[in-house]
């Protein structure tokens, strides 16, 4: 999907680690409480360096790991978003939108 990276959204998030166990350059960041969500920036790219960009992403759920979550949420259901390169289009939607989205599921 097209995602708009907004400033709100990326303020949601806390950087967490990075990787290279794949190949490519992997940042990981996890949401502030209360939202348990995660974003994977693929292939070296920067979350905060996106903000205003359309990005190419996956959304998806899994439990996170420990290494990736907030101590206490490790093993619980994240919503995951994976972003793999810039793009160019009309995004189906911000990912403050995104989150807001996900927790309203989450709460009911």
């Amino acid at each position: 999907m097209l995602l708009r990276i907004d400033r709100a959204g990326v303020e949601k998030f806390a950087f967490r680690t990075s990787s290279t166990e794949y190949g490519d350059v992997r940042r990981y960041y996890c949401a502030r409480a209360p939202l348990l969500a995660i974003v994977v920036c693929r292939h070296g790219l920067d979350l905060n360096g996106l903000i205003g960009d359309v990005v190419d992403a996956q959304v998806g759920s899994e439990k996170a790991w420990r290494d990736f979550a907030r101590p206490g949420c490790q093993g619980r259901r994240h919503t995951k978003i994976t972003i793999y390169r810039r793009a160019r289009g009309d995004p189906a939607r911000s990912l403050s939108q995104l989150l807001a989205a996900a927790a309203c599921a989450a709460a009911g």
